[in-house]
């Protein structure tokens, strides 16, 4: 026979994906699980009897052929199929949550990222032809409806809104919508939201809106998630967490309303699941208190939360603006050459000090009145709303509404324009249409689209006009000497995605340190040579540092080897390069300033968001592109290309990275560390068997995947303390620590050894996780004395006690580290040897022990001043000496 169950607490994508899954295995029986929600229960009472329930296993468990589990992969979640998971022929899973905690592989799963597990039931009746009654499509209708919130949350997709109209079109019956999915409450529930109104505070954490409510109940009480929902909606916040001690279990539940703000992360630190905007945990009450859990909760969201977004976060710069002597038909052309729908207007390009503001429809009136040839000056405006770089986004948004204004030009503290906030800039970090970057990388990419080969008004319009008119400047002087010059590589590759980038690499056919020394003399800058690399580094007055290189094709003797190197053509040049995204070049030379180069169809790889290898050996000859393909992966949002991947795969199988001389191999993983997502670089490092090749025996498991990102979270705090501590740290130590764990001490010195780890960090990495297991027992006790913690934390490493952060997610752990590193580092005392000489006390060991006592003393807050400090040393000595009569 064939069994279908689903999860406790059971809800109505629960129900209606079992009577989904029974459409698809006609022959099964539907296992109820131990606990059903009520709106569920009050369902079951009138349909109960038109599918085959059961509500406990009453047959033989091994008989069963097909155990068909829907809504859930987590074990903690079932209750009676928990027994029989592996007695079963067949498991076959159907669920839309991202954990899987079951121990057995399933034989057959259909899971995907969609608002609910009725959708790819749906999905699956359909492709199948079944036909649904009115009734079952209705309840499928049920289910999705009820876990999309009617089709609201963050979670929705496409997919939802598909299923639903399938079976709409199959006869669902919408008086089980109208009557389920709503938000009736039971007494119970109706008394317990009271009181977490009563319990609500709202924190506002980088500029965002926080609730957080706490409530406790002898007695269980479902339908947590609905009084969540109402709270968000009573409070208007950005996110709400509820803590609630029932029935000996407390549960936290969770929800967010914006795309950037991920619930979820918050929430594993209490070993719960869900999604990035809404997740839930139960812990065991063992004394716990849930104020602890609260503050807990703070503080996490402290370490999660994005810094807010102000101005400079979200504004277009460099900005587009005309002198007010132009004339209104001019102002009018550049707005539609640029489709902008305002122009501010300065005094002077150089000063860029905002005189006014006009808009198109100021512009099309003044036409539409014969005065297009007259000057900007007489039709502008001129009291202008301005922001600072700093204003936040809360008080944006109210200037754009309140004032009515389309756009807020950014003035720095020097008054001058650095930036524009329209409302289009708005409405993409307000709606989450996308981030900003990738608006900006679709954009620039659609205006080098269609084959377009011209893109100087991209350079125009992107880069700093110092930049444009410096590069203006090289193209003049290399025309005119006789060369032909370049910009390349990852410069032109964010030009076109729309990143700020001025990192200059210019290539050179013919000589590039003969051309570098002439603009050295021409652009007054310093000039270094390295006549071995045919290559020169050119820095400028204002600190702008312009890199040539003399256009050169590489050989490779044997993998991993020195490149033996030849002057050659452009193209030859770049198809030395590592990617295809990274191969586009755009030519300097005034006669033909913005051409852009792409032999190798860089920009189709753009948009494919691919990272493509030029050629077949690219990783056998330089094993480093391997990590830099994995770099470039997670810092822009693409993916590997799968023949690409395959080259890696192979690359690695066959040993090149083994014949990475260590101290390479070290600076690759350093520049890994270092990057903004280097948790998912880390990961993916894994997935490819390189950490295990570097490293035998190491592996990336859960816990250290969660405390990558934990370092992370605890160095931004450490940064966002930084003014109070002198210590720069070693991040490497930090995360070598985490990978390391769990090996022994001798394997780990072989780790050393491979990739040429610096001494002072293995001392740090060995005394890391020599000390952690010890230190950390200690820093749990409570109410422990402030000379104790001292003794206990003074002379660790720096990176120590930031790994026992990212590792430990006790409360008290956390308190008193903070307590130390904010109120007791650095507290000395008054006196000093000098003093105790004139006392009158003999020099000697004694010296050493009783100032030690006395900043004990002064920790535990028992001496405040220099007379109290001198007391207590003469206290001190008057009982040591009765001890010595005695």
């Amino acid at each position: 026979m064939d069994l279908i169950s689903s999860h406790n607490n059971l809800d109505f994508d629960g129900l209606a994906a079992m009577i989904g899954a029974y459409k698809l295995y006609p022959d099964s029986k539907l296992l109820l699980p131990e606990q059903i929600s009520n709106n569920v229960k009050a369902f079951l009472a009138l349909y109960k009897d038109t599918f085959p329930f059961i509500e406990k296993i009453t047959f033989d468990p091994g008989s069963i052929n097909n155990l068909i589990i829907v809504d859930t992969r987590d074990i903690n979640r079932l209750s009676f199929v928990k027994e029989i998971i592996e007695k079963a022929n067949n498991l076959i899973l159907f669920d839309h949550h991202p954990h899987f905690d079951l121990d057995r592989a399933p034989t057959y799963q259909v899971v995907d990222t969609v608002g609910a597990t009725c959708t790819l039931i749906t999905e699956e009746i359909k492709e199948k032809n079944i036909e649904l009654s009115s009734l079952e499509a209705g309840i499928l209708a049920l289910g999705i409806y009820a876990d999309t919130g009617i089709m609201t949350f963050d979670t929705t997709t496409y997919r939802d809104i598909e299923a639903v109209g399938y079976l709409l079109r199959c006869g669902a019956d919408l008086k089980l919508i109208r009557e389920y999915v709503t938000d009736t409450l039971e007494k119970e529930q109706r008394d317990l939201l009271e009181e977490l109104l009563i319990n609500t505070e709202n924190y506002n954490i980088n500029d965002y809106k926080i609730g957080i409510s706490i409530a406790q109940r002898e007695e269980f009480i479902a339908g947590l998630a609905i009084l969540i929902h109402k709270l968000m909606e009573i409070e208007n916040v950005d996110m709400f967490f509820i803590i609630v001690n029932l029935k000996n279990k407390i549960h936290i539940v969770s929800r967010s309303r914006r795309k950037e703000l991920n619930v979820r992360r918050v929430i594993e630190h209490f070993d719960g699941k869900g999604h990035d905007q809404a997740a839930s945990a139960t812990i065991d009450n063992h004394g716990t208190d849930i104020k602890e859990i609260k503050g807990r909760i703070i503080e996490l969201l402290n370490w999660h939360l994005p810094v807010h977004i102000n101005a400079e976060t979200i504004m277009s710069k460099p900005v587009k603006t005309i002198s007010m002597d132009i004339t209104v038909e001019e102002a009018g052309k550049t707005m539609m050459r640029y489709g902008h729908s305002g122009l501010p207007i300065v005094n002077d390009e150089n000063e860029n000090k905002l005189v006014g503001v006009i808009s198109r429809r100021d512009v099309e009136k003044a036409q539409h009145h014969g005065l297009g040839h007259a000057p900007v000056k007489g039709y502008m405006s001129q009291k202008v709303v301005t922001i600072t770089p700093e204003t936040p986004l809360r008080e944006i948004q109210h200037l754009l509404v309140n004032k009515n204004v389309g756009r807020l030009p950014v003035l720095n503290s020097a008054g001058r324009l650095v930036g524009i906030v329209t409302r289009s800039d708005l409405l993409r970090i307000q709606h989450g249409l996308s981030e900003k970057a990738e608006e900006k990388e679709n954009l620039y990419l659609k205006e080098v689209d269609e084959e377009k080969e011209d893109i100087k008004e991209l350079i125009n319009e992107r880069l700093p006009e110092r930049v444009v008119g410096l590069l203006y400047l090289i193209g003049q002087k290399a025309e005119k000497e006789g060369y032909k010059v370049y910009g390349v590589g990852g410069f032109v590759r964010d030009l076109l995605l729309g990143k700020n980038n001025i990192d200059l690499d210019l290539v050179v056919e013919k000589d590039a340190i003969s051309l570098s020394k002439i603009l050295a003399n021409y652009l007054n800058g310093e000039l270094k040579t390295f006549p071995q690399f045919q290559t020169a580094t050119l820095t400028l007055p204002q600190g702008l540092r312009i890199d040539f290189a003399t256009a050169r094709i590489e050989f490779y003797a044997f993998p991993a080897a020195a490149p033996e190197v030849e002057k050659s053509t452009i193209k030859q040049d770049l198809y030395r390069r590592d990617f295809t995204i990274n191969t586009m070049a755009v030519e300097l030379n005034i006669s033909s300033f913005g051409k852009l180069l792409d032999f190798f169809n860089g920009r189709e790889d753009l948009k494919k968001r691919h990272i493509r290898v030029l050629y077949n050996l690219s990783f056998v000859e330089d094993p480093t592109r391997i990590f830099r393909a994995i770099r470039f992966e997670t810092r822009l949002g693409f993916i590997i290309e799968e023949q690409t991947l395959l080259f890696i795969k192979n690359a690695v199988e066959t040993g090149v990275i083994e014949k990475l001389p260590g101290e390479k191999l070290h600076e690759e993983l350093r520049l890994v560390f270092h990057e903004p997502n280097y948790p998912e670089a880390i990961r993916r490092i894994d997935n490819l068997g390189i950490l295990n090749n570097i490293f035998p025996g190491v592996r990336l498991d859960d816990k250290k995947v969660k405390m990558l990102y934990n370092v992370e979270d605890v160095i931004k705090w450490y940064n966002s303390k930084r003014k109070n501590f002198s210590y720069s740290i070693s991040k490497e130590a930090v995360v070598f620590s985490v990978l390391f764990f769990g090996q022994s001490f001798s394997l780990i010195d072989s780790y050393f050894e491979r990739i040429k780890i610096a001494k002072k960090v293995r001392e740090v990495i060995f005394e890391t996780l020599k000390k952690t297991p010890e230190i950390s027992n200690k820093l749990k006790q409570k109410d422990i004395k402030n000379s104790e913690l001292a003794e206990i934390m003074e002379g660790l490493p720096l990176e120590t006690v930031l790994y026992i952060l990212a590792e430990n997610d006790s409360f008290q752990i956390r308190e008193n580290i903070y307590h130390y590193m904010d109120e007791l580092q650095g507290i000395g005392i008054e006196i000093t040897g000098e003093d105790l000489k004139s006392l009158g006390i003999e020099p000697g060991p004694i010296y050493k022990e009783v100032l030690e006592q006395v900043r004990k003393a002064r920790l535990d807050g028992l001496v405040n001043s220099v007379d109290e400090e001198i007391e207590f040393v003469m206290d001190f000595f008057s009982k040591k000496g009765e001890a010595k009569n005695g």
